[in-house]
């Protein structure tokens, strides 16, 4: 099975041999077969983090690299997860799209650590456990609105649908707005007067960074359909890895690739004392309008 879904989503050759080496491995000690049994009932318990405990103990017990053994142990939840999909009546496609976040992890993890697997632990929980979904170019889960109010429409507490940005390619405007019109018919019990609130808490959204976005660029258009309603600086730069494939220290900011004009410009702000960010923003949209934009 591993090795049918990991080429019907297109992952490399060499990491398809990377995980069934893995899995022969894992299933040539019989202790830790067992434990891998005992972390796929525990990832599809809500809010319960043990999986995480017991895939460390693992690793620990057989020696596979740990970021490869949670590409494999998620891949392996897979057929619970087309399951559970089929028992909500969600579609295919969006069971597949959002099967597609384990490609998008596994050439940011190879890219950022040099290995084949995922570095993010938590993340595609949400996906098996269909607390998550992948509509179009965007993904999107529900929290709770975490301002105070916004106006007389969202109160603090209330529910609210949650898009993130996956690192799958331009981020086009058409691709955007079909992805919302996507949330906005999947999500209509969150709907509000005919209006879907949508939150995001991104970098692309911080203001100081914002700023060194092309006008008209993609990324400028993005930023400007949202309202931003918070943000909070990152001391650390946190977000570092995403612009340039590589974690934050001085000595990678000194060497940090500067292949497009965005590269450059927030090497050269970082360069200047400056920091990276995260702000929260909201979209509102009726099916066919981002009311939001300004």
């Amino acid at each position: 099975m591993i090795r049918q879904i990991a080429e019907k989503l297109d992952f490399p050759a060499d990491a398809i041999d990377c995980l069934i080496k893995a899995k022969e491995l894992l299933y040539t000690n019989e202790h830790a077969a067992k434990l891998f049994g005992i972390a796929k009932e525990q990832v599809f318990t809500p809010a319960d983090l043990t999986y995480m405990d017991t895939l460390s103990a693992i690793a620990e017990e057989t020696g596979i690299n740990r970021y490869t053994l949670d590409m494999l142990f998620f891949l392996s939840c897979a057929d619970r997860m087309r399951a559970l999909y089929d028992e909500k009546g969600i579609d295919e496609s969006i069971y597949w799209a959002s099967l597609s976040d384990l490609k998008y992890k596994l050439t940011e993890c190879k890219k950022l650590h040099g290995a084949y697997g995922s570095f993010t632990k938590n993340w595609f929980p949400r996906f098996l456990r269909a607390e998550a979904f992948a509509l179009g170019r965007l993904q999107y889960e529900t929290k709770p609105f975490p301002m105070e109010a916004y106006g007389d429409l969202l109160k603090q507490g209330d529910v609210v649908c949650n898009c993130h940005i996956p690192s799958s390619g331009a981020l086009l405007g058409e691709d955007v707005l079909a992805s919302l019109k996507m949330a906005y018919d999947f999500y209509p019990q969150y709907r509000r007067n005919g209006i879907l609130p949508i939150t995001c808490n991104s970098w692309l959204l911080y203001p100081p960074v914002a700023e060194l976005f092309k006008k008209g660029s993609n990324l400028d258009w993005f930023y400007k359909i949202f309202e931003i309603l918070n943000t909070k600086v990152q001391e650390h730069n946190s977000d570092f890895w995403r612009i340039f494939n590589l974690p934050f220290s001085e000595e990678n900011l000194q060497n940090a690739p500067e292949n497009s004009s965005l590269q450059r410009s927030i090497k050269a702000f970082l360069q200047a004392g400056n920091h990276l960010g995260a702000g929260l923003g909201i979209i509102l949209f009726d099916g066919k309008n981002i009311l939001t934009q300004r």
